[in-house]
């Protein structure tokens, strides 16, 4: 593997750390807000979007 293969090989790996990270905060968060749910704390819209956990309602 040359210099220039390693340095992309290690980017897209830093990518793919960053990305996979940043979809367990969203899961995270999405975690609590149905656990508030359960606990009746927190009245749940009727649509939940969990991929960018905006709320809308029909």
């Amino acid at each position: 593997m040359s210099g220039h293969e390693l340095e992309r090989f290690l980017v897209a790996n830093r990518r793919r750390k960053a990305q996979r990270a940043k979809m367990q905060v969203e899961a995270n968060r999405f975690s609590c807000l149905i656990h508030a749910a359960a606990d009746h704390r927190l009245e749940v819209p009727d649509v939940i979007d969990p991929w960018n956990v905006g709320f809308t309602s029909t």
